[in-house]
């Protein structure tokens, strides 16, 4: 590439930058917003390329977009510039009873999306295009269902199929899988603010939440393992006498050990906790 190809090629890429970053603020008004660290550390050969992200989501399906708040995390001692798109699979899962694994229909993929080159911050105190926090948009229908979402790096060689966004490209090896639980309410109506405690547990789970209700709801419960799979569903009611507080027993004891996802659904609003069981 010559003196002048390579100009007009930074110059696109610092308008193309430009176009795709978005200020992200400290406390985002952004529905659908999905926090995502991109992290980059030295391997046995090469840099490593990982994603990484809470495993499951509430979205509001009637918007036709996820937005990735991405956060770079440069742990290697390389000075690289390495470019990636993003690319998202994504599958309608048909949980199963328990003992017996889901089942996934493929529902499509996105486009690439690109994000700003990887590379470790300069030295300076200037602010660039494109840097990250990045805000990455994904384009994609959704309908209120259960998905799982497979995120992948696309990798190009150079900075002219990388602007293009064509197929010369490798998929890094370490992708990451979500889950996301598409509902008809906006997130601020649908979010459920509990503790679960103790964690890691043994045979007992504690779970409690402020309530400006006196009606005694109960507690839906609906424990997944760490492969996405339904394994116990409860109903449990509210133990706690105080009108500002709710508290729930959960018995955990018949659990293997391991990690879990539990889902807490009350009065309509959901949350998703991550425990361990000893």
């Amino acid at each position: 590439m010559n003196l002048k190809t390579y100009t007009l090629t930074t110059l696109c890429l610092f308008f193309l930058l430009k176009i795709n970053a978005q200020n992200i603020d400290p406390v985002s008004s952004i529905d659908n917003e999905i926090d995502l660290t991109l992290l980059v550390e030295d391997g046995l050969q090469e840099q490593t390329f990982s994603l990484l992200a809470d495993d499951y989501h509430n979205v509001f399906h009637a918007q036709d977009m996820i937005t990735y708040k991405i956060n770079l995390k440069y742990q290697s001692t390389a000075a690289t510039t390495t470019y990636f798109r993003l690319k998202c699979t994504f599958e309608e899962v048909f949980y199963a009873s328990p003992g017996l694994p889901a089942s996934f229909l493929f529902r499509g993929t996105t486009a690439p999306v690109i994000i700003p080159p990887v590379k470790k911050k300069k030295r300076d105190n200037r602010r660039p295009i494109g840097i990250y926090p990045y805000a990455a948009e994904i384009i994609y229908r959704i309908h209120p269902k259960n998905y799982r979402v497979t995120i992948e790096l696309l990798k190009y060689d150079n900075i002219d199929d990388y602007l293009e966004g064509n197929e010369n490209y490798t998929v890094n090896e370490r992708s990451k899988v979500i889950y996301l639980n598409a509902t008809h309410d906006m997130p601020s109506q649908r979010a459920l603010s509990a503790t679960a405690f103790p964690n890691p547990s043994t045979d007992y789970l504690i779970i409690e939440h402020t309530t400006n209700t006196t009606n005694n709801s109960p507690l839906e419960v609906i424990i997944f393992n760490d492969k996405g799979v339904k394994v116990s569903q409860h109903t449990v009611t509210n133990s706690d006498i105080e009108a500002t507080k709710a508290s729930y027993n959960l018995d955990t004891s018949h659990l293997q050990n391991g990690t879990y996802y539990v889902q807490l659904s009350y009065e309509g609003k959901t949350q998703v906790k991550t425990i361990i069981k000893k």
